[in-house]
């Protein structure tokens, strides 16, 4: 059984994990190496944060200018800083550690409650992804990689506490469950403060400890869950302790989920259906978007070039388009109908082996047999409660282009493909004459049973094929990333050519030429009427500092909206600002007072 230590002695199956595990990681080593994708202004707050980290000992809880997403990512980017100096290369290889680790523990779970072989599968499909996943996976914007890592850890843990419950009596061993106990709660903590959404995989992992642990947690496991919880939440509790009122963390979290309620409630006026808009931003464009299929309406070129979100994107009449609605709605309900067979094949297992007690009393490996399968169920109920939340979340329908906030689907990714190999009972519980992989038994050449396993492979082909197109189109991304980084690059050298160290800027701008000027330009944030944005101008000490200095200048890029305004000052004040053009950018520096 793969519980006794012993097992876990690597094998062919392991040596191959590896070696999947190290491909995809270098495959994402070599894209960061390359400057694919573009940095964003999000994720260079995140290297500002990793600089004052390292280098300024500070000690930042929260992304700054926020009250949630938790600082872990600039923790470990400011270790990468120390090591290998301060860069966008360094700042990613934390996602890329935390993705490693992800992969990792995905074929240890799966190992775990299906088969090696599926775990393997798992991988490789894991290894690929479209343009839009690997974004996810690689940018550290905070929350989405320690997302992937933690909640399957979380998951994992759980579920090997569950199976291995009341097998082994020692000493020793109840001291390593124990540590597994505290090991959770650090976990959960952690993932928590990084992201609120941990919560799907808090609950569910939770649960099944409940459900099968209860009486060891009863015993005294509970309290090295606290103290790992208290340990990985330390940072979220000392800043509720300090919360000033309306800002403590279930009021951000009541605050995140009801963001985009007016903008939601102008949509619903023209909709009579309810959730309409909610589900064709989700179906036609989030969850294609978040698990490699070809979203409806998703500029990735916004993307390539630092953007995360479109509020100015047009995108055309649905009946214009019926093909790439088609595609992308092919692809969503596809997704949906592969979580509901698999549901029910894990329900209906379930409900058999709980009957058996109807008949005799459950044998050890029935024991195990149920174990498994809820764990399958929580696998599969975590995948559906991310997805649920999102739907009724204003987020689906107004910013239906943030897919990241489905990342955590990833994870259900083994239960998912696992009634395509025909891998959704036990067999360890099995007592029947032929298996679910014995259709090569029969004399027959085609049978029903055939053409499931045909059905079923070919579908897991398509999806493979599918990621991996993504993944070759993201390589061919590269060229026009690097011709955006060198525009990037030219209006930096620009800026502290002509001595504008101090300027104001858009939010997209601002902390990019921050953190790539290893702040020798100090930035802050103004909108469309050159009014400077304090809720977007991430570091308050730069406002400060910008504000101080009569010369700051104004730098925008070409198209931007503050052009207008900064043209209409320039008309009324000709002879007070000098204007250059660096690259795509406009900048306007006022003229040296003496």
């Amino acid at each position: 059984m793969l519980l006794r230590i012993k097992q876990l002695k690597i094998g062919s199956y392991g040596i191959w994990a590896c070696i999947i595990i190290v491909v995809a990681t270098l495959l994402r080593i070599i894209l960061i190496a390359q400057g694919w994708p573009h940095s964003n202004a999000d994720e260079d707050t995140m290297g500002i944060m990793g600089i004052h980290i390292a280098y300024k000992g500070e000690h930042p809880i929260f992304f700054y200018g926020q009250h949630y997403m938790g600082a872990l990512e600039a923790y470990v980017s400011a270790g990468f800083f120390r090591l290998f100096g301060t860069s966008v290369f360094s700042l990613r290889l934390g996602p890329v550690l935390m993705f490693a680790l992800f992969l990792a523990n995905m074929y240890l779970l799966t190992s775990l409650l299906y088969t090696k072989k599926l775990a393997l599968i798992t991988l490789a499909l894991l290894t690929l992804g479209s343009s839009i996943m690997l974004d996810t996976e690689l940018v550290a914007i905070g929350g989405y990689p320690e997302l992937l890592f933690l909640g399957s850890l979380a998951l994992l843990l759980a579920t090997w506490l569950a199976l291995s419950y009341d097998q082994y009596s020692s000493p020793r061993w109840r001291v390593w469950r124990l540590i597994a106990y505290g090991c959770w709660g650090l976990v959960v903590g952690l993932g928590f403060w990084s992201d609120f959404l941990m919560l799907p995989f808090i609950l569910v992992s939770g649960l099944l400890l409940l459900l099968f642990c209860w009486r060891e947690l009863f015993k005294g496991a509970v309290l090295t869950v606290v103290i790992g919880l208290a340990v990985g939440a330390f940072p979220l509790i000392i800043y509720n302790l300090h919360a000033a009122r309306g800002e403590n963390t279930l009021d951000v979290l009541s605050y995140l989920h009801n963001a985009g309620s007016v903008e939601l409630a102008r949509i619903q006026a023209y909709n009579q259906i309810p959730l309409e808009p909610e589900l064709q931003g989700t179906m036609l464009i989030s969850l294609p978007a978040a698990t490699g299929g070809a979203p409806f309406c998703y500029d990735t070129n916004l993307m390539l070039t630092g953007y995360l979100s479109f509020p100015n994107v047009q995108c055309p009449m649905l009946q214009s388009n019926l093909g790439s609605v088609f595609i992308a709605l092919a692809w969503s309900v596809g997704f949906i109908m592969l979580w509901m067979i698999a549901v029910v094949l894990t329900v209906r297992n379930l409900w058999k082996l709980i009957n058996l007690k109807l008949r005799h009393s459950w044998s050890q490996a029935e024991k195990q047999a149920i174990k498994r399968q809820f764990a399958r169920l929580m696998l599969l109920c975590s995948g559906g409660l991310i997805l649920l939340l999102f739907i009724v979340s204003p987020t689906s329908a107004v910013f239906p282009g943030n897919s990241r906030y489905l990342v955590g689907l990833l994870i259900s990714t083994p239960a998912l493909i696992a009634p395509l190999l025909g891998l959704s009972s036990d067999k360890s519980a099995k007592n029947s004459n032929v298996s679910n992989d014995d259709y090569s038994h029969t004399h027959r050449w085609f049978t029903f049973t055939s053409l499931k396993v045909a059905m079923g492979r070919g579908i897991l082909l398509i999806i493979g094929i599918v990621l991996l197109v993504g993944t070759i189109n993201a390589f061919l991304e590269i060229p026009t990333v690097q011709a955006y980084s060198q525009r990037q690059d030219t209006l930096i050298r620009g800026l502290l050519r002509i001595k504008a160290t101090h300027v104001y800027t858009d939010y997209w701008t601002c902390d990019s030429i921050a953190f790539l000027s290893r702040e020798q330009i100090i930035c802050a944030s103004v909108d469309g009427e050159l009014k400077v944005q304090p809720r977007y101008s991430r570091y308050a000490p730069y406002v400060r500092i910008v504000k101080a200095d009569p010369n700051s200048a104004y730098v925008f890029p070409i198209e931007a909206g503050q052009i207008p305004a900064i043209a209409k000052r320039m008309a009324l004040l000709p002879r007070h600002y000098q204007q250059f053009v660096f690259g795509n950018y406009m900048v306007y520096q006022p003229v040296h007072t003496h």
